[in-house]
Formats: structure tokens, C-alpha cells, sequence
């Protein structure tokens, strides 16, 4: 037995769910938690970077540039994306293959605009607000309050 309880998902303790992601953003590393309970730890990426897990067959794609090098696995997937999720750079994606899809990890609450004065800033979690395939086509969640 740990001090720390394990995580529970949406449905409670011992129930998973795909949907059930979550991306922590600290200073000195991102570590995404997925449904089954894992941990998986990766360096800080600037807008337009990609970081890989061998460990887990992960990627893991900052948002932010409206394309990557030609160089990059990700690089025709990416291009599939839609602009509007490309160009944020408080978006991140997520994929377990080249081929897609794209969990997309965001703010599920209202983003401030650049132009707001002292704008709140944005929390150090993201969550999943929605899917996309290498066909570019999306699937946008919205969480009630």
C-alpha cells in the first residue's frame, strides 16, 4: 500500500475509459496520465515539438507552428490537422501512431484571448476535448460544469 490512493477515473475506481486522459504541464516536465493508471514523463516542449516515448509507443506534439519538418513521423498527420488546433500553442496532441488519430488535449474551460487585459492565466493541466483523424476530420468534446 502506497500513501497515495490510486487514480480514479470518471466512472470511479476500477472502471477505465480511452477518453480518460490527462496531460500535467510543470515546470521541468509534462507527464501524461492515461485510463489505466499510467505515468508517462516527458521534457518540456516548445511550440512545434514532438517528444516520443520508446517505452510506450507515444508521442506526445505541442501545437503552436503550422507545420512541422518534413523530416518529422508526425509530419503528414499534422498537416491533416485543422488550422485553428495546429496554430495554439496551448493545445497538445497525442497519438500511439503515425497513422493517427490525434487525441487532442486542451482547456476545457474558455481560453483568454491575447488581447485581454491581465488575462487569467491558463491552468497547468489539459484534458481531452476532442479527436481527430488523418483524415482531418474532428471530434469536439465540450464539459458541463
Amino acid at each position: 500500500r502506497t500513501r497515495t490512493p490510486a487514480p480514479s477515473g470518471l466512472f470511479g475506481p476500477g472502471w477505465k475509459m480511452l477518453a480518460d486522459i490527462r496531460l500535467q504541464l510543470r515546470e521541468r516536465e509534462l507527464i501524461l496520465n492515461d485510463s489505466g493508471g499510467r505515468s508517462i514523463h516527458f521534457e518540456p516542449l516548445s511550440p512545434g515539438g514532438t517528444a516520443f516515448s520508446r517505452s510506450e509507443s507515444f508521442w506526445l506534439a505541442r501545437c503552436g507552428t503550422p507545420a512541422l519538418d518534413e523530416s518529422n513521423p508526425l509530419h503528414s498527420l499534422w498537416q491533416r490537422l485543422p488550422e485553428d488546433i495546429r496554430l495554439s500553442p496551448d493545445t497538445y496532441l497525442a497519438t500511439n501512431s503515425p497513422q493517427g488519430p490525434w487525441w487532442i488535449l486542451g482547456w476545457a474551460e474558455r481560453v483568454p484571448g491575447v488581447d485581454e487585459v491581465l488575462p487569467a492565466p491558463l491552468p497547468p493541466y489539459r484534458v481531452l476535448t476532442g479527436l481527430a483523424d488523418n483524415f482531418g476530420r474532428t471530434l469536439r468534446y465540450q464539459r458541463a460544469a
